[in-house]
């Protein structure tokens, strides 16, 4: 997804408006962190919109993520009129997280 990001941002410069989603389970795993934040504030048509599943104390809101992940999920599903009851959420990963 960077790659593409890249090649927009290369090829259309400010023409094209972009929004690069992304989610990871914290910081420590955010892939390419200091590169997409080096082309969001390089490029005023590029913005960014960032979960992560379970940010640690060092992750900075509004910094390093925009949205824990499974509570914006929730919040979008209530919005839509989804009783809380019947929303359920199960997280998974690798045995080594």
């Amino acid at each position: 997804m960077m790659s593409m990001l890249k090649s927009i941002v290369d090829q259309q410069g400010q023409a094209r408006k972009v929004v690069f989603i992304h989610a990871a389970r914290n910081g420590h795993v955010h892939a390419m962190k200091e590169d997409l934040a080096k082309i969001v504030a390089e490029n005023p048509s590029v913005s960014k919109a960032v979960s992560y599943e379970d940010a640690t104390a060092q992750d900075k809101k509004g910094v390093d993520y925009d949205h824990p992940f499974m509570k914006a999920q929730s919040k979008s599903l209530e919005s839509l009129g989804v009783s809380p009851d019947r929303i359920h959420m199960e997280v998974s990963g690798s045995p080594s997280d």
